[in-house]
């Protein structure tokens, strides 16, 4: 008989490091998303929610945690065709799941994937899956700006025509100039990343009015 030996456990890379941390100590809790409070995811989501075509949306919510974006959708009368939840953390992507089902939403799944590392996740989604719509909800927040704007613009050329790219950011045009302590998360130049996108469409529309400068969003549209 052969010994039984456990699996290695292998560490997370470093931009899932944070959200791995804070799932051992809260679990699926809302402290594990590193958000500050309810109320400010809540104000992101309004931002997203007002961006998305609705009527022919399939997305793709990329670090969807436990899906709130969903949950928040569906609180709102504003569910999409179809929904594909993104998330790099086993407990995170259960948690995504165990709501769609207790939430019976058609059309809904999530999925256990690494979308920094996996250099062919966006173009499957759009192939495999029909996304036209691809959601940075928070998740590009342990990433640095270059990083960020790399991974952005693998999804974006992945999109078909007429497909919408949607991310938010912490933003470091604070009045004042006192950016804060943001822990793990990464602040960015909201006027490089509004320059870099429009270097690959006219399509864009930009907000920082919805969380006093602390936030930005920005949404593209593929011509």
């Amino acid at each position: 008989m052969f010994k039984k030996h456990k699996p290695e456990k292998t560490e997370a890379p470093t931009y899932l490091r944070p959200y791995a941390d804070a799932a051992r100590t809260h679990g699926t809790g809302f402290g594990t998303m590193l958000w500050r409070s309810p109320d400010g995811q809540k104000k992101r989501f309004e931002v997203i929610a007002q961006m998305i075509d609705q009527d022919r949306c399939i997305c793709a919510d990329l670090g969807c945690g436990r899906a709130d974006l969903l949950s928040y959708l569906a609180d709102t009368s504003r569910i999409p065709v179809g929904y594909i939840g993104i998330d790099g953390i086993p407990d995170m992507s259960n948690a995504g799941k165990a709501v769609i089902k207790d939430r019976a939403i058609e059309n809904a799944q999530c999925i256990l994937a690494d979308f920094v590392a996996d250099s062919t996740l966006f173009t499957r989604l759009t192939t495999d899956h029909k996304v036209n719509t691809f959601i940075f909800s928070g998740s590009l927040n342990t990433l640095d700006e270059p990083q960020a704007k790399a991974l952005l613009d693998r999804a974006f050329q992945a999109l078909p025509i007429g497909g919408l790219l949607i991310f938010n950011f912490l933003s470091n045009r604070l009045p004042g100039g006192d950016t804060g302590d943001t822990g793990p998360a990464h602040r960015f130049d909201p006027l490089a990343l509004l320059d870099w996108a429009l270097e690959r469409t006219p399509l864009v529309r930009f907000r920082h009015d919805y969380l006093d400068g602390h936030d930005a969003t920005i949404s593209m549209k593929k011509p």
